[in-house]
Formats: structure tokens, C-alpha cells, sequence
């Protein structure tokens, strides 16, 4: 599914937020959700061969996404693809799912 979005690349509003002291910011530039996607969990759920997850979710309450990890480090390194840090926070999300379940 889809990650949450910046207009602005997501390492470029940390730094200046750090910089200008508004913690802010990354919120004031975040795109809005992609909520047309939310009903096609719910489509796909009779097809066992089928698992879906939304990264989103793992970043987002509502409309407030974070933009960084516990370490500070951005979650995307532009305005709509993980980073290092947001793909092992995603990644969280997957474990248990469908065939992420028996990876272990």
C-alpha cells in the first residue's frame, strides 16, 4: 500500500526544522492521505492468497504522520519512498501477514 507523502523532500523539512526550531513543519508540508485505497484491504479478504498492508498505517494516526524515527532519522529519503530507517519501520507492519508469517 501507500506510504504517507511530502511535498517537499522529507530529509530537506527535518533539517530545516531543526533548524528553525519548528517541529512543525514536516506536518505543514505532508500531502493528504490516500484514503481511495482504504476499502481495497477489505475487497481482497476472501482471496487467502492475497495479503495486503499499508505502511501508511504504521506511520500514521489519522491525518498525523510521522516523519521521522525514535533515532531522528527521516522515513523517506525523498517525498514518497522509504528510507533505510522507514523500510525497517515498515517492514514491522509486514511481519505476521500472509507469507511474512512463516518467515521466520
Amino acid at each position: 500500500g501507500p506510504t504517507p507523502e511530502w511535498e517537499i523532500a522529507l530529509p530537506t523539512l527535518v533539517a530545516l526544522s531543526k533548524a528553525r526550531n519548528d517541529p512543525l513543519l514536516p506536518a505543514k508540508h505532508q500531502k493528504p492521505k490516500v484514503t481511495a485505497l482504504d476499502a481495497l484491504p477489505r475487497m481482497i479478504a476472501g482471496a487467502p492468497y492475497l495479503s495486503f498492508v499499508f505502511p501508511a498505517r504504521t506511520f500514521c494516526e489519522g491525518n498525523d504522520c510521522r516523519a521521522t524515527a525514535d533515532n531522528g532519522t527521516p522515513l523517506l529519503f525523498d517525498t514518497g519512498h522509504l528510507s533505510a530507517s522507514g523500510s525497517i519501520l515498515a517492514a514491522e507492519a509486514f511481519d505476521g501477514v500472509g507469507p511474512f508469517s512463516a518467515a521466520r
